[in-house]
C-alpha cells in the first residue's frame, strides 16, 4: 500500500504518520477504541510526547473506491477542524492526516490529533457504555 500525507504540521508529524500502521502496532500503544472498522487510542512519539491516533478503513472495494473520488474520513475531519476553528469551537489540534492506497483506492485513513488528558470516546459518551464525563 502507498501511503499519501495529506496534512502534516510540521516534519515530524509528517515522519510519524507516514510510520501510522507501526504506532497502532508498538507495544505503547494504549488502546481507547477497537471495533469494526476503527481503532484509535493514544501512542508516545518520541520528541512529540503522547498524541492520539486514529485508524478507519473502508469496508468494501466500491466504498474505497467512493473515498478516492470524494473524501476519506481523515479529508472530513481536516475539513471538521476547520469548520470548528471558523466558528470558534476548541478541538483538539490535528497534527497529521494521510491515506493509504491500493490500486488507486483508499483503504485505510489516519489522523493523529492531540491527545487530551481523561477524555472519552464519543461513543462511550453518547452511548453511555463506559464514559464518565457529563453524567451525574
Amino acid at each position: 500500500m502507498r501511503t499519501r500525507v495529506i496534512y502534516a504540521r510540521s516534519a515530524d508529524m509528517r515522519r510519524a504518520i507516514e510510520r501510522a500502521a507501526e504506532l497502532t502496532s508498538d507495544p505503547s500503544f494504549r488502546p481507547l477504541k477497537n471495533e469494526g472498522r476503527t481503532l484509535a487510542g493514544t501512542v508516545e512519539i518520541e520528541g512529540s510526547g503522547v498524541v492520539f491516533i486514529k485508524r478507519s478503513t473502508e469496508r468494501s472495494w466500491m466504498r474505497a473506491v467512493a473515498a478516492r473520488l470524494s473524501k476519506s474520513r481523515c479529508a472530513r475531519v481536516l475539513r471538521g477542524a476547520a469548520y470548528l476553528e471558523a466558528v470558534g469551537v476548541g478541538h483538539p489540534r490535528v497534527l497529521a492526516a494521510a491515506e493509504c492506497l491500493r490500486a488507486g483506492a483508499v483503504r485505510e485513513s489516519y489522523i493523529i490529533t492531540e491527545a487530551l488528558a481523561g477524555a472519552d470516546t464519543l461513543s462511550k459518551f453518547a452511548l453511555g457504555s463506559g464514559g464518565t464525563k457529563g453524567r451525574d
